[in-house]
């Protein structure tokens, strides 16, 4: 979003409603590259630790491999959802000057998730998901969460109330709304 504004900037545009809405609708998107890259790092990792320790890849050569197998699909998928925005400049008169702002910031924002998935991402999850799958694993509850789950008047190790009892107010409302 900060290379956007960047863009913006330098090619005298401003920021209104149509370009949040494009940054709006680029924002599950952005995210996307960078999920697929991580996810497929932890897998390669979690079964490089079920491996014996001689049959071990170095975590350097792990973490590059492991990116690399999904980079493809990464660069495919950005290419046709940047693709589809395209036609956005191709419209002539009133709706041009309304969209193409849109689809300068889609096509901006989402050009740089995929340089940040390619470059950032790799180098994070070097340095980040190794500690992450030393720590024991689900990760244990810590006890100030079952004091909000507990009734006052009941016994200090006592079982958690259940949440519907507990919040009824929060499962009415949510049920309420469309």
């Amino acid at each position: 979003i900060f290379i956007t504004a960047l863009v913006f900037k330098y090619f005298g545009l401003s920021i209104n409603t149509m370009t949040l809405g494009g940054l709006a609708i680029a924002i599950g998107g952005l995210v996307d590259d960078a999920v697929v890259d991580v996810e497929n790092i932890l897998r390669r990792l979690k079964e490089d630790r079920a491996k014996d320790a001689n049959n071990r890849l170095p975590l350097l050569q792990l973490v590059a491999k492991a990116s690399m197998e999904v980079r493809s699909a990464i660069l495919y998928a950005t290419v046709i959802i940047v693709l589809v925005f395209l036609p956005l400049f191709a419209l002539p008169g009133l709706e041009g000057k309304l969209f193409v702002p849109l689809g300068i910031a889609f096509i901006v924002s989402t050009l740089a998730s995929l340089l940040v998935s390619v470059t950032v991402t790799p180098v994070l999850s070097y340095y980040l998901l190794p500690r992450i799958l030393a720590q024991p694993w689900p990760a244990p509850v810590p006890p100030w969460s079952w004091r909000l789950l507990r009734s006052p008047s009941s016994p200090p190790h006592s079982c958690p109330l259940s949440m519907r009892a507990r919040f009824w107010w929060a499962c009415v409302s949510t049920r309420a709304s469309p």
